[in-house]
């Protein structure tokens, strides 16, 4: 099982086959996060390989961590297989 932690709190968790490895990161399916730590962020950016990447803050006891996660609804073309899955930056820590 790995485990997506912040603020000692676990975050998201799944076997490590249900995650998708992708350019150096580990992707969670929505069904492995515990929706009640994440919030949507008005952060949008664009990936040009992949496309435009929405944001998530991730709250914990009160405590923000402002774009921590980031997924694609719609990704380019080549990249369709992320849809349903999100991503946290090096801030949340995976343990395996």
């Amino acid at each position: 099982m790995v485990q997506a932690v912040w603020n000692r709190t676990v975050i998201a968790e799944a076997p490590q086959r249900h995650l998708l490895f992708v350019d150096n990161r580990y992707y969670f399916p929505f069904s492995a996060v515990y929706s009640q730590y994440i919030a949507d962020s008005r952060t949008r950016k664009n990936c040009p390989w992949k496309g435009v990447e929405f944001f998530f803050d991730v709250v914990v006891n009160g405590r923000y961590n402002n774009d921590a996660a980031w997924t694609y609804y719609n990704p380019m073309r080549g990249y369709e297989f992320m849809v349903g899955y999100i991503v946290f930056n090096e801030t949340v820590q995976l343990y395996f």
